[in-house]
């Protein structure tokens, strides 16, 4: 899809983690991918995306300052978040804070409290550089440098 936000999820060692051809991606390696069929059955997929045209703020961060970046993230939307992308590296989470829910629970005091919070760990993640907040008006599709990162968490906020 052209501009926009854009998840990519990998199968790790399966398939090369890049950005969609335009808009913000992010998102990282899993340990493996599959899509549920109609019969019930799962089928391993190398990849998926899914896209997204909604106004959103995507920020990549490896420090300890989750609040403030969802803060950040969340002066860049023109509405308030109905939902929060989270793509963790698995370094981070109760490997790095020796407890369970650290940054979910700083982006709730940052701002985001009641908002619902999907992602997963990776091995691997895939977001714009380091820094500031991405913004992404509805249906734009801004021009921004990615990076696979590593020890880094990905949020983006969805309005």
């Amino acid at each position: 899809e052209d501009g926009g936000t854009h998840i990519v999820v990998k199968a790790h060692d399966k398939a090369k983690l890049e950005a969609a051809a335009s808009g913000v991606s992010y998102g990282g390696y899993a340990k493996a991918c599959y899509k549920l069929e109609h019969s019930g059955d799962l089928v391993p997929i190398d990849e998926f995306v899914v896209s997204s045209s909604t106004s959103s703020a995507i920020v990549s961060f490896d420090g300890d300052d989750a609040k403030e970046v969802a803060a950040s993230a969340a002066t860049q939307l023109p509405a308030k978040a109905n939902a929060a992308g989270y793509f963790p590296c698995f370094c981070r989470g109760y490997n790095k804070y020796m407890a369970d829910g650290v940054e979910p629970e700083a982006f709730a005091s940052g701002g985001l409290d009641g908002v619902p919070l999907f992602g997963m760990f990776a091995h691997g993640e895939l977001g714009p550089s380091k820094g500031a907040p991405v913004a992404v008006a509805s249906g734009e599709a801004p021009e921004t440098g990615h990076d696979v990162h590593s020890s880094t968490s990905i949020l983006a906020l969805y309005a």
